[in-house]
């Protein structure tokens, strides 16, 4: 499928595999100089940031051509975002696979109650709250990413479930309207993700999350349409675009360890009708970071 994606959206094998090459050398460099700056923390923390952000770049070429490399590299940036606080790096490292669950596994309860305490700070409670909430997780956007991940299958004991869904049907996130990502899609439809992914309903849960993939890639759809009028920037790897939104492609993947292939394979059939072949793309390839 890879050659096909390529070939939709108008790039060459040798200009992806470039592209991964240099932001993966990217990331290893930036890593380097962080080990050197151990006596700037504010340097080398800038440096820790700017080399999971090319991992997670990197990666995103990499889903053309090598899906297991792919998986590595956001591995690595999950690993660096969730090590300083972010929600997004738990996000990233649950799309990876199994490999990666006995990491997220023993960090799961700090997790929950970490969003706990951000659903005390946003209710106005004691201010305690706010003085142990990780910085980055005062952020809704951040929340949600970390909602997300913790609905991803088989990371949660039952009794954890049910608190967190608890948690999130009562957040005011669920009505949130900040965007989120790179298409800016409202907190109130990742929200609305989570909260099915981890209802783990059957019968309703695929088809919800599917209309809002849909909704996402006509988005993604109408910003890669964009991106390629600039012929000279988009031939050279160079728009200032995801190739690969992750939003949709971590999203379709937690889906499927959520519900299983089958169940999620007919719930997209009325999403394969009604998206054009470009705004699938980020959808189909995630479909991939999932192991049969």
């Amino acid at each position: 499928m890879s050659a096909e994606h390529l070939e939709r959206l108008r790039l060459s094998s040798s200009r992806a595999a470039t592209a991964a090459d240099f932001l993966e050398a990217c990331g290893d460099t930036m890593l380097a100089w962080a080990a050197q700056d151990e006596a700037n923390e504010e340097r080398q923390w800038g440096r820790r940031m700017d080399a999971a952000s090319a991992f997670r770049e990197a990666a995103q070429w990499a889903m053309f051509l090598d899906v297991p490399r792919a998986t590595q590299l956001l591995a690595r940036s999950g690993a660096i975002f969730l090590n300083h606080g972010f929600g997004y790096g738990t996000f990233l490292m649950a799309a990876t696979g199994e490999r990666q669950d006995t990491v997220l596994q023993g960090r799961i309860r700090p997790m929950i109650r970490s969003l706990e305490l951000a659903t005390a700070q946003q209710s106005g409670a004691t201010e305690t709250a706010a003085q142990d909430l990780p910085a980055p997780l005062r952020h809704p956007q951040q929340q949600v990413y970390l909602l997300l991940a913790c609905a991803a299958p088989p990371l949660l004991a039952p009794d954890d479930r049910e608190r967190l869904l608890q948690l999130a049907r009562n957040s005011p996130n669920r009505l949130g309207v900040l965007p989120v990502g790179a298409l800016g899609t409202p907190l109130r439809r990742f929200w609305d993700v989570a909260l099915h992914l981890l209802a783990s309903n059957p019968e309703t849960g695929p088809a919800v999350v599917v209309e809002h993939l849909q909704s996402m890639s006509l988005r993604y759809g109408e910003s890669m349409e964009l991106a390629m009028t600039n012929d000279y920037l988009w031939d050279h790897g160079a728009a200032p675009v995801d190739v690969i939104d992750f939003d949709l492609a971590v999203i379709t993947a937690l889906g499927i360890r959520a519900f299983g292939r089958p169940v999620m394979g007919r719930a997209m059939e009325t999403f394969q009708e009604r998206v054009p072949p470009v705004a699938r793309t980020p959808v189909e390839l995630g479909a991939e970071l999932v192991a049969e």
